[in-house]
């Protein structure tokens, strides 16, 4: 079997239900950043709530919002808010 054959070498399939993930400053305000960077770039939310779990040490927010794509696309421009959010570290 080739490799590009599995569906997990295809990428993801659309549309889909998936959790984006962003971690930045211990802060309300990059939670709410977030939150406002998705609904500004009409991203669609799933019934499950939005999380966030603090960093051991305290510096740093993992916010996890449940969302729908429709489209790769739509995933693209959803990623591409959140970069422009200030103190954003890391994404997935």
């Amino acid at each position: 079997m080739d490799m590009t054959d599995t569906p997990a070498a295809k990428g993801f399939e659309f549309p889909t239900n998936m959790v984006v993930i962003a971690v930045g400053p211990a802060t309300l305000e990059f939670r709410a950043a977030i939150e406002s960077a998705l609904i500004d770039a009409g991203v669609q939310r799933t019934a499950e709530p939005i999380s966030a779990r603090e960093s051991r040490g305290g510096h740093y927010l993992s916010v996890h919002v449940p969302v729908y794509f429709a489209s790769r696309e739509a995933m693209q421009v959803a990623y591409a808010a959140i970069n422009e959010v200030p103190g954003l570290r890391f994404k997935f």
